[in-house]
């Protein structure tokens, strides 16, 4: 069963791990926080929903947060996003990041991981950077502001075939 979140703040001050599958409805300037110094683990398919009216809901993360739902598993934070002073690694399964948010702190997307921003503005702005692994960083929707440089990808190695002289 589905769990809500309204006008009050959920904050993680140490070790939290979400590992069960479904949603937590929001509205009304509902906060979850991962403080300064504390982790956060994303172990399974999920979501934060705004979709409870009132003032945005946020998911403020401070601290390190892990997303790993898992191989073709998606989280999905349909709340604005802020991410600021921690980290945020995203080390298999897809964060999909669908209203907005402030983003000022390193982000490591692995190979087996991948980062979608799919709708609202994202400002990306000093200190946000998308550094280590080589999973992919997606626009889907939505703007980026500014819009970071692309990520330097290997060209394909085209060989002529070989002829050997008549």
């Amino acid at each position: 069963a589905g769990r809500s979140l309204q006008q009050f703040t959920l904050e993680n001050r140490g070790s939290l791990v979400w590992s069960a599958t479904g949603a937590i409805s929001s509205g009304s300037g509902a906060v979850i926080r991962n403080t300064v110094g504390s982790t956060f683990v994303l172990s399974a398919a999920g979501s934060y929903l705004y979709n409870l009216g009132g003032t945005v809901s946020i998911f403020d993360n401070q601290g390190a947060l892990t997303v790993a739902p898992g191989p073709g598993n998606t989280f999905t934070v349909a709340t604005i996003f802020n991410h600021s002073n921690g980290s945020v690694a995203v080390s298999s399964g897809i964060l999909l990041l669908q209203n907005g948010g402030t983003q000022t702190a390193p982000v490591n997307v692995a190979a087996a991981g991948e980062l979608d921003f799919n709708g609202g503005t994202h400002a990306i702005n000093n200190g946000a950077t998308y550094v280590g692994g080589t999973g992919p960083v997606r626009l889907l929707a939505g703007a980026m502001d500014p819009e970071p440089p692309p990520r330097e990808r290997p060209r394909p190695r085209t060989h002529a075939p070989s002829r050997a002289p008549k």
